[in-house]
C-alpha cells in the first residue's frame, strides 16, 4: 500500500470517525472501500454507455454529419455556441 495524505472538511472527518467507530473499522479502510466503490461504479457507467452506443436509430440518414443543423431545428438556434 502507498501512504496518501488527504484533506477532509471538519464535517467529513467527524462523520468518518463516527462511522469507523460504529463499524469497528479504521478510517483508512473505509476510505479504501469508498475509492474501490467509486472506481467500480465509474467502470460500470462506462460499460453501460458503451453498450448503449449504436442501439438506437433516429431515422435521419445524415444526423452525424449534419448534427448542428438538426439540433438547431429541434431546439431553436439562439446564436449561442
Amino acid at each position: 500500500m502507498h501512504p496518501t495524505q488527504i484533506q477532509l472538511t471538519e464535517d467529513q472527518l467527524r462523520a468518518l470517525k463516527k462511522l469507523a467507530a460504529e463499524r469497528g473499522q479504521s478510517m483508512a479502510d473505509l476510505i479504501r472501500r469508498a475509492v474501490d466503490r467509486l472506481v467500480r461504479e465509474a467502470g460500470e457507467r462506462k460499460r453501460r454507455a458503451l453498450a448503449a452506443a449504436g442501439r438506437f436509430r433516429s431515422g435521419i440518414a445524415n444526423l452525424s454529419a449534419d448534427h448542428d443543423r438538426h439540433l438547431d431545428e429541434a431546439f431553436g438556434d439562439d446564436g449561442v455556441r
